[in-house]
């Protein structure tokens, strides 16, 4: 155990990763149960973790012996909420893309992870006993007993589901969709689009299970329903609930009859549900069939579309990323303050982590729009030029800079309230262009030098109209 912290043991007991070294996500380590695996864990935690692998069973009342597992250590409350978010976007993620294919052997319960904190509460070692707390996907506290001397769990935990150990394999045909929310997810989603689609998906999981606890009709319908709106209706949305929806499903799966009069039975239906009302069938009947009965389940109905709407987001966030589309309803007045900011903020900072903090990008993102207020633009021209004035003499060295240093003196030394003259020295820094285009070699070696040098040839651009403009 490392000093001051306490071992945490996650199981996944009905999810076995195919994968030799298992898969790291977000900093986690999630193995399978190989003996290498197991064998190359230390001291108590290999033996807590053979432990808990022995209060799971499957079936009736089988021993479990693929499953897959995490041992991290954790100092305080903020590490395990922490924890938490990571452990709840790999289930729901990982969840989704098996639960996606209706007619798919997983099942909610597959992915179900219980957390022991050892120490604490849990893992409290007898002569003929020891004892555990596990909390289920983060939330539900459950009690276990293990019977040392026989083996055996005094009450083993098995799924209400018919549940089978479940194989997933690194080369899954979805492991695509898997990516997206990792890999690609900062190209991908903006702002909180990420976490309102994750949000959407755990709802369309609960659409089957929730907590391992089984789920009737009327549940199902009003969980995938909350699934749309997560996913269909923006935070701020005063129109309706029906309209907006319906709105959305057109848009995404086109002018289609059918999906306007499945949409109207499918809201019906959940206001009868919520409102109490009585329910003659779950089942949908086109309006225009002649028997009326009904041919499926609303509910099943309900997790296609969701499945083909969320592809279809995807796919188009894929194709048409909105980097950039966004940058340009933002004014050259945001990015100048924020970017002052930003190079004013606390900490000395290397161009790099500038660079990847993306205020150059910022600069480099000004454009013909002229707002903007003159002082906080010369304030920004110094803060650049401080930088780019520090690179040239200590990272460039090159003697031909001289005229550059000399104009950058200038600039750095401006006390005229005229700042037409101000915007001359711009333009001259913008034709003789200290950017270090010469240096490929260094550019290439050095990531916010080239972030900076770009940044520089923009703002003179700028900074020379927009001084000169009243």
């Amino acid at each position: 155990m490392k000093k001051n912290k306490t071992l945490i043991i996650i199981i996944f007991p009905y999810l076995f990763i195919h994968q030799k070294e298992g898969i790291t996500i977000d900093g986690l380590n999630i193995k399978p149960s190989f003996s290498d695996c197991i064998n190359s864990e230390e001291g108590d935690s290999k033996i807590h973790l053979m432990n808990i692998a022995r209060l799971f069973r499957f079936g009736n009342n089988r021993t479990i012996y693929q499953w897959s597992y995490l041992i991290t250590h954790i100092k305080n409350k903020k590490e395990w909420e922490n924890l938490k978010i990571k452990l709840g976007k790999f289930a729901t993620v990982l969840r989704y893309m098996k639960l996606q294919d209706i007619n798919g052997q997983a099942n909610f319960s597959h992915f179900n992870y219980f957390s022991f904190e050892i120490a604490g509460g849990s893992g409290i070692l007898g002569h003929d006993s020891v004892y555990y707390r596990g909390v289920l996907n983060g939330n539900t506290g459950i009690d276990f007993r293990l019977n040392l001397k026989e083996d055996t769990a005094t009450r083993p935990y098995i799924p209400a589901e018919e549940t089978y150990p479940l194989v997933i394999s690194a080369n899954d045909k979805n492991n695509d969709f898997f990516q997206k929310f990792y890999s690609d997810s900062k190209l991908l989603f903006k702002n909180n689009e990420e976490l309102k689609i994750l949000r959407s998906i755990e709802w369309f999981n609960r659409s089957f299970s929730h907590n391992a606890t089984g789920l009737d009709p009327s549940e199902a319908i009003i969980n995938v329903h909350i699934a749309f709106e997560s996913l269909l209706r923006p935070d701020d949305e005063k129109r309706d609930v029906e309209s907006q929806l319906k709105t959305a499903l057109f848009n995404l799966l086109g002018h289609n009859e059918e999906i306007g009069k499945w949409s109207k039975d499918f809201w019906l239906l959940r206001n009868k549900i919520v409102h109490g009302l009585n329910i003659q069938s779950f089942l949908y009947s086109n309006p225009r069939s002649k028997s009326k009965k009904g041919h499926r389940r609303h509910i099943d109905i309900a997790r296609d579309i969701f499945v083909k709407c969320l592809t279809i987001i995807i796919k188009i966030r894929s194709d048409l990323p909105s980097f950039g589309l966004e940058e340009q309803l933002v004014s050259n007045e945001i990015r100048i303050e924020n970017a002052i900011k930003l190079l004013k903020g606390k900490g000395r900072k290397n161009l790099n982590e500038l660079s990847k903090g993306g205020v150059f990008r910022m600069i480099s993102d000004l454009n013909d729009d002229l707002s903007g207020n003159k002082q906080d633009i010369k304030k920004l021209g110094e803060l650049i030029l401080s930088l780019v004035k520090k690179t040239l003499e200590d990272v460039i060295g090159r003697n031909d800079n001289s005229e550059s240093i000399a104009i950058i003196n200038k600039v750095l030394g401006w006390t005229d309230e005229d700042l037409s003259g101000l915007a001359m020295l711009y333009s001259k820094l913008e034709d003789y262009s200290p950017i270090f285009r010469e240096d490929i070699e260094i550019l290439t070696k050095n990531i916010g030098i080239l972030s900076l040098g770009n940044a520089l040839y923009n703002f003179c651009r700028f900074a020379t109209r927009r001084l000169l403009v009243f």
